[in-house]
């Protein structure tokens, strides 16, 4: 089992470093107007938030339901605003209402990457000064772990809520890609 846990933890922040990439080099081609870039994946800005949200749902439930990893009340709150997104994905394709979705979606991730980004830098926070008053112990409202502890960490900077803030930057990036291919077709 511990293997498992080890090639899927790898494959997720694999996952999560392809994306990156795929942020700031799409954010590039806009800087660069590199229009057959863009034009490509605001084409298809709906197919690659599928495909996203599918390993945003996968992800966790692996990590709480197989990894047997307890969620800490800040992962909690980041899969409210992050489950959604497959859903409505799901269903703007049955619909074919490709015009709605970034409505309804980029409220969604905008509040779940503040709590990814408040969730991510206590982690940092606790790398940088384990004693310091700005670190939130989510263990004292419950049974929970605490919010600022390691479940995982990947080549040297990629943890679960990394994993979290990443996808909902991508979802921002890519609902607004949408927006702008939905423009170009009205």
């Amino acid at each position: 089992m511990y293997t498992t846990i080890l090639n899927v933890t790898t494959f997720l922040a694999v996952l999560t470093i392809i994306t990156q990439a795929f942020i700031v080099i799409t954010l590039l081609a806009y800087a660069f107007k590199w229009k057959k870039y863009t034009n490509f994946f605001e084409k298809h800005a709906l197919k690659i938030a599928l495909a996203i949200s599918t390993f945003t749902i996968l992800g966790p439930l692996f990590f709480s339901e197989i990894a047997k990893m307890l969620p800490c009340k800040l992962c909690w709150y980041q899969r409210i605003f992050i489950f959604p997104v497959f859903v409505l994905l799901i269903t703007t394709f049955i619909s074919k209402d490709h015009k709605g979705a970034p409505k309804f979606i980029l409220p969604l991730n905008i509040i779940g990457v503040l709590f990814s980004l408040y969730h991510y830098s206590q982690q940092i926070i606790r790398t940088i000064n384990p004693e310091s008053d700005l670190i939130t112990d989510c263990a004292v409202v419950g049974m929970t772990p605490s919010c600022s502890e390691f479940y995982v960490l990947k080549f040297g900077y990629i943890t679960i809520p990394n994993m979290a803030l990443t996808a909902g930057i991508a979802f921002i990036l890519l609902m607004i890609m949408q927006i702008r291919y939905n423009k170009t077709q009205a």
